[in-house]
Formats: structure tokens, C-alpha cells, sequence
């Protein structure tokens, strides 16, 4: 999290305290916030499995599709 809201920023250890305190009261207030909207955990599984099963069955194939150094390069004609 802090790399990508300070991405030029020096490592966290070697900083003050102020911006672990800020990461870490804005991570918690999100929790809190999630926590207070979402009714059930159930609700919460469902939706990570549903984004889980459409990157499973679309993304990820569609991915290795487009990076596979193995295919047919010539515009899909044989030699």
C-alpha cells in the first residue's frame, strides 16, 4: 500500500512514524467501513468468488493467449 501512494517515497522503516500511522489508520478505517456495509461475511464470499471464477474462466486464459511465445506469428497463415 504505501508503494503505491508513494511511489518515490524512501522504504517505511527509514521514514518517521507519521506516514506508518496515517497507512495505518486509513487501512483500518476502510476495514471499519467494509465491516459496517457489508451484512454478511456470506455476501463477502460471494463476491470474491464470482471475481474469482470470471479471471479463472476469461482473464487468465485470454492472458496466456496473448503471450504465448508459441503461436503462429504469420497473421494465421501456414508456410
Amino acid at each position: 500500500m504505501d508503494g503505491l501512494l508513494f511511489p518515490h517515497g524512501k522504504p517505511l522503516a527509514e521514514e518517521d512514524s507519521v506516514r506508518f500511522s496515517i497507512l495505518t489508520a486509513g487501512l483500518i478505517a476502510l476495514v471499519f467501513v467494509g465491516a459496517n456495509f457489508i451484512p454478511s461475511i456470506w455476501d463477502a464470499f460471494q463476491f470474491t468468488g464470482d471475481t474469482a471464477a470470471v479471471c479463472l474462466g476469461f482473464i487468465f486464459p485470454a492472458a496466456i493467449t496473448l503471450k504465448d511465445p508459441h503461436r503462429n506469428n504469420n497473421g494465421g497463415q501456414d508456410p
